[in-house]
């Protein structure tokens, strides 16, 4: 449905419904490197179909939508710190983009909605993702506050969140993102089957 008006009408006239990352690059007038993290970090909406040719499918109306925030805001797009430099690894930015934080930190608070306040290493370990090893590790390194009690550890809940939200956080890696992200999806899914009666 192409019914919209405004400067970035032929953008709409122009291309299909659908784009791939080449069309989207040359639509934004940015690098592909750019386009990468407009998919990658979440500031355009995208399908990722997992092939190495054509790999994201991307709705115009998205890009359009896009286009326009860039206008009111050109902060939205800026890349993560290191993101343009050699030998970076595309799908481990240092840094959050503000979109995939506020993605994050969404996930996270509909997952722990079913969770006590106080979270044992197991616990936060199924939450995240990453081995109940390397939970313990962040702990031990005072990167997230926690209780020993019994030689349990137990960690608060906000300690969690803020050390995974956090703008320079450098522990969350793309599969966490990805299980996070999933795991908030499945829990809105299972909540709307739920018989209220």
């Amino acid at each position: 449905m192409k019914k919209r008006t405004g400067k970035y009408q032929w953008v709409l006239d122009t291309y299909p419904d659908t784009i791939t990352k080449e069309q989207l690059y040359k639509i934004c007038h940015v690098s592909k490197k750019t386009a990468q993290h407009y998919l990658v970090n979440g500031i355009i909406p995208c399908s990722n179909t997992g092939k190495k040719t054509r790999q994201y499918t991307i709705r115009t109306v998205d890009v359009v939508e896009f286009l326009e925030k860039r206008d009111r805001d050109p902060d939205i797009c800026l890349a993560p710190v290191g993101w343009y430099k050699e030998n970076v690894v595309v799908y481990r930015p240092r840094v959050h983009s503000p979109v995939m934080q506020r993605k994050i930190k969404a996930a996270l608070e509909i997952i722990l909605q079913k969770y006590p306040d106080v979270l044992t290493s197991n616990e936060a370990a199924k939450i995240t993702g990453y081995h109940h090893e390397t939970i313990v590790r962040w702990c031990s390194k005072k990167k997230l506050e926690y209780f020993c009690i019994r030689r349990a550890y137990l960690i608060p809940k906000i300690s969690l969140m803020e050390y995974l939200t956090a703008n320079r956080c450098r522990a969350i890696n793309d599969t966490a993102k990805e299980h996070i992200l999933n795991s908030a999806s499945a829990a809105v899914q299972q909540f709307s089957t739920i018989d209220p009666t």
